[in-house]
């Protein structure tokens, strides 16, 4: 299962707008690129997310009213993700040069009491976490 996080983004302005024209506005798509998005999610769910009618859309079916919640969580998770990524909440790393230094099966990282293996073995670079240990 290849779940495209785009087809989310496009299925909840669907959701949120209750319009096709104004869902392809909102993600700049066409109507029929914001159509394809959610026919490809049904597909996946094997049911029909939302109720169709001769006008376009006629709100959301009970699954899709299900998955929707998800779709919005899924999408929460990664934004955190990135900005989790982007502004450094993770600890920093630090590139050592090793290539001149004697070589040794263990390495001391500054910030732990545990001695830990050193990586990659004979590259000439390791990578050392840097900040409070996990």
């Amino acid at each position: 299962m290849n779940l495209d996080v785009e087809d989310l983004r496009v299925f909840t302005a669907l959701a949120r707008a209750g319009h096709y024209g104004k869902a392809a506005e909102a993600s700049c798509l066409s109507r029929s690129g914001v159509s394809r998005a959610v026919r490809r999610l049904e597909q996946m769910v094997g049911q029909p997310l939302v109720r169709r009618n001769a006008a376009g859309m006629h709100g959301l079916t009970e699954a899709g009213e299900r998955f929707v919640r998800h779709a919005e969580s899924i999408l929460r998770a990664c934004e955190a993700a990135v900005e989790d990524a982007r502004n450094g909440t993770f600890p920093p790393i630090r590139l050592i040069d090793t290539s001149t230094a004697p070589t040794t099966p263990w390495c001391q990282p500054p910030v732990r009491d545990q001695q830990q293996p050193c990586s990659p073995a004979g590259s000439g670079w390791s990578v050392d976490q840097v900040g409070p240990p996990a």
